[in-house]
């Protein structure tokens, strides 16, 4: 099954938002064989929406399974947003592990301006 087959597959299914936020770490395994573009996207928003609900299950799942993963500053950028409502300064220091350079000082001129 095609990268593309497969997220439409689960996109298809009526409960597939409802999925992202109840089952985040199948969903996360999930998302990372959809294409690439598309993974960004999905991992960004379940790591925002993951972060609010459980950081440190969140926080373990960067560390563990997305250490070398393309989509880490995906998740990265989700667990930011997430958190700077609530925990700036960790938000802040979760931005500094961005990887790219571009996208981690957008994210952190958007802290400073939060």
């Amino acid at each position: 099954m095609s990268p593309e087959q497969y997220m439409l597959k689960f996109e298809s299914n009526r409960d597939f938002d409802k999925w992202l936020h109840l089952y985040p770490s199948q969903m996360a395994k999930a998302i990372s064989r959809f294409p690439l573009k598309t993974s960004f996207q999905y991992t960004t928003q379940l790591f925002t929406h993951w972060a609010e609900k459980s950081y440190g299950a969140s926080e373990a799942y960067i560390i563990n399974e997305l250490n070398s993963s393309p989509l880490r500053d995906s998740a990265i950028e989700g667990m930011v947003n997430g958190l700077k409502s609530e925990h700036l300064s960790t938000a802040v220091a979760w931005a500094h592990e961005i990887k790219d350079e571009s996208k981690r000082y957008q994210l952190l001129e958007s802290l400073a301006t939060h």
